[in-house]
């Protein structure tokens, strides 16, 4: 299996799509794919892993319910009406947000956040509400090893033409080889079609979809709808179509205000739902305006997303930040003569290339356009630890350097592009970190 996440920045635009050639000739591509890049979580499964076996089809696809996209629930044949206005031609647009990006533990372990914020026909279409407030969201995926979470913060709804509709984060959406095939939610199995949906009234909701993808979703009674229908959309080319799905997703209702939850996903795994313990492996230390921390209690793996400058924090073994950051840290306090006692991966997801494209210059060139690299843009997060530490290898003094005093330690960490800075700590007492690790609330087992 396979899970990817994708999403849009003030550098990078949310989607494109195709009307017409470069001769002018009719081409229709993409038509309806506004939620392309709004944190679009995919799973690849199958043997093979093609669309097909992940259960993905444009036939009845529904261009508001992305699975792990926050988006106002607005039907297929409303959404057409609204960009037929517009001759479809909103193209490419971009986000104002600087903080998305991701940070991996060696390959292992990953985070994904995005500072999200809506795309709308309204931008181009009703011009009197550019200025209005829109849906906005924080959004990060946790991946640890073969679970992950994925976050749902700070859901604040807008204003204007979208108002009306519903604001739901999808869980899943897949096509459905025949009507027969079967989904699960607590250990139930439905493999009946039906326009309504089902409104689960249990706390804590397990979900398997038609691929064999598990869910669990905890303190989520009354929140979570599933439905199996044959829905009516229209293709990549706009063309109508009908297919069955099953989606699952969670209601924000019309005016969420600072909503959360989170659900953990559990790739290809359908057989471990039934006795999934999360409240053993995975807890959400915090959330809010200070930032996002989930830790996974068997591996002692931590992961940060941490939005804003100068911000301290209440738990974790991060005391503060100079700027905004993902951190990503693996900890082994068993043993005095342990190579290494923190792994460390950092970055700043802000590429700082100022206007979109500025990182490189396009030059024409045999008229041919080609594209030049500039300089990179080179920053640094400068973060303050409980407890003191020193390098675990010389090696790695070219991405940070480490200094403390008494149980702080100061880490300046060089970043660049958005890539990520690994290196690894040694505990100058390994008493003293334990101790200080274990008050800031984050349990260790060792």
């Amino acid at each position: 299996w396979m899970v990817s996440v994708k999403g849009f920045s003030k550098y990078f635009w949310a989607f494109e799509r195709k009307t017409s050639d470069s001769v002018g000739n009719s081409v229709k591509q993409n038509l309806l794919g506004f939620h392309d890049s709004s944190f679009y979580v995919r799973i690849q499964v199958g043997d093979d892993a093609t669309a097909s076996s992940s259960g993905y089809d444009s036939d009845g696809w529904d261009w508001c319910h992305i699975p792990g996209a926050t988006t106002h629930l607005i039907p297929i044949k409303k959404l057409w009406a609204m960009d037929s206005q517009l001759y479809h031609s909103m193209q490419r647009p971009y986000g104002s947000s600087t903080f998305v990006g991701g940070v991996n533990m060696q390959g292992q372990h990953g985070l994904f956040v995005m500072d999200y914020t809506e795309i709308t026909l309204s931008d181009d279409f009703y011009w009197e509400e550019k200025e209005q407030p829109k849906l906005t969201a924080m959004k990060a995926l946790f991946a640890f090893d073969e679970e992950i979470v994925v976050v749902t913060d700070k859901v604040n709804a807008g204003r204007g033409k979208y108002k009306k509709y519903k604001v739901g984060t999808t869980i899943f959406q897949t096509a459905l080889k025949t009507k027969k095939t079967p989904t699960w939610a607590q250990n139930t199995k439905y493999d009946n079609i039906s326009k309504r949906s089902v409104v689960i009234q249990d706390k804590n909701i397990a979900l398997v979809d038609a691929v064999g993808n598990a869910y669990y979703v905890p303190d989520a009674a009354g929140k979570v709808h599933v439905r199996r229908s044959r829905q009516k959309s229209r293709d990549y080319t706009g063309k109508s179509s009908r297919g069955y799905h099953a989606t699952a997703w969670f209601d924000h209702g019309k005016k969420p205000n600072d909503d959360f939850f989170y659900y953990i996903i559990l790739p290809a795994q359908a057989q471990r739902v039934t006795t999934y313990e999360p409240e053993k492996r995975i807890d959400v230390v915090q959330h809010g305006d200070d930032g996002i921390i989930v830790h996974h209690k068997l591996l002692n793996v931590t992961g940060y997303a941490l939005p804003k400058s100068n911000t301290e924090l209440r738990k974790g073994i991060i005391k503060e930040v100079s700027v905004p950051c993902l951190v990503m840290t693996e900890t082994n306090f068993k043993m005095e003569d342990a190579t290494s006692h923190i792994k460390m991966s950092v970055v700043n997801p802000d590429l700082g290339w100022g206007e979109p494209g500025m990182r490189y210059e396009i030059l024409k060139a045999d008229e041919k356009y080609e594209t030049v690299p500039t300089d990179p843009v080179i920053t640094h997060v400068i973060l303050l630890l409980h407890g003191s530490y020193s390098l675990s290898s010389e090696t790695y003094a070219s991405v940070v350097d480490v200094t403390y005093v008494g149980e702080v330690t100061e880490l300046n960490v060089t970043t660049v592009d958005g890539l990520t800075s690994y290196f690894e700590l040694k505990c100058v007492s390994l008493e003293v970190c334990k101790r200080v690790y274990t008050n800031q609330g984050i349990a260790l087992k060792y």
